[in-house]
């Protein structure tokens, strides 16, 4: 009889595809609505501040200096929490609460509030949880950008053209990136 593995709950497959779902949303709302950008991660704020940097336009480059700082943040305030507070109840409840707290103050807000505001705050907020919510039921899994799924979807397919004597094991990460 094969011992059943034991995993927090913010490990479950459950909250990390309730996860996924709130950041592609996420995602979408700021691409559409704040500005033009993803805020779920900071590719390119570094690449443009690089260009900034380059062409020595030194406003634009603070501009980006302000949402990389935000995602830094998130970060940080998520690894100063106690261990105490990070595994009560098997879930870490205290970025849920933080992303619950700030999505809703950030719908309460006016449309005429600077797009900068949810911008700076969803980096704040999907830095929190990228850096909270690292493995899905032993899967190490990001929950607020698709790069690297779309990375082990190719790794899986590959492995599975090349398998050898029925070595079937890296379909169940095949799965869960897919």
């Amino acid at each position: 009889m094969e011992k059943k593995t034991f995993y927090l709950t913010c490990e479950r497959t459950w909250v990390y595809d309730t996860l996924i779902f709130a950041a592609g949303i996420l995602g979408s709302y700021t691409y559409m609505l704040c500005g033009g950008i993803f805020c779920n991660a900071q590719t390119g704020n570094i690449v443009l501040l690089g260009i900034a940097l380059g062409t020595r336009s030194w406003t634009s480059a603070l501009y980006y200096v302000i949402p990389i700082s935000a995602y830094a943040l998130g970060a940080f305030i998520s690894e100063l929490i106690p261990d105490d507070v990070k595994h009560r109840f098997h879930i870490r409840w205290e970025t849920i609460l933080v992303e619950i707290v700030f999505v809703a103050v950030l719908g309460a807000l006016p449309a005429s509030t600077p797009v900068q505001v949810f911008q700076v705050s969803i980096n704040f907020i999907a830095s929190m949880q990228y850096n909270t919510f690292r493995n899905s039921e032993g899967v190490p899994m990001a929950t607020t950008f698709a790069t690297n799924h779309v990375r082990q979807l190719g790794i899986g397919l590959a492995k599975e053209l090349h398998r050898r004597h029925g070595d079937t094991s890296h379909r169940r990460v095949l799965k869960r990136h897919f």
